[in-house]
């Protein structure tokens, strides 16, 4: 996401650091409702993949 939305990531510290896709220290701007609408939908997407 980071090349086309770098918006959808957090300013930290003035600066927006994202790490390689594997890892879990990226941190979404969650003050962006396009992210919010992002998230949600990736979210619904994976509940109707996996419903149980």
């Amino acid at each position: 996401y980071y090349q086309d939305h770098p918006e959808y990531f957090a300013l930290v510290n003035g600066e927006r650091k994202v790490t390689d896709s594997k890892s879990h220290g990226n941190q979404l701007c969650t003050s962006n409702p396009d992210v919010i609408q992002e998230v949600a939908k990736n979210m619904i997407a994976v509940l109707d993949a996996e419903p149980e």
